[in-house]
């Protein structure tokens, strides 16, 4: 199990509307695990910003 964890600056509270944000930490959690996108069978997505 891995995770990452990204801070792209686009807004102090809300990401960024394309997702670049997440995809990029998935990406990086991905590749620091050794694993492909198939590999993964469930992902717990959690979050406390609100709008």
């Amino acid at each position: 199990m891995d995770f990452d964890a990204i801070g792209d600056a686009y807004h102090l509270t809300a990401s960024r509307p394309d997702g670049a944000g997440a995809v990029i930490a998935m990406g990086q959690a991905l590749r620091a695990a050794g694993l492909g996108p198939d590999d993964i069978d469930y992902v717990n997505v959690h979050s406390d910003l609100r709008p």
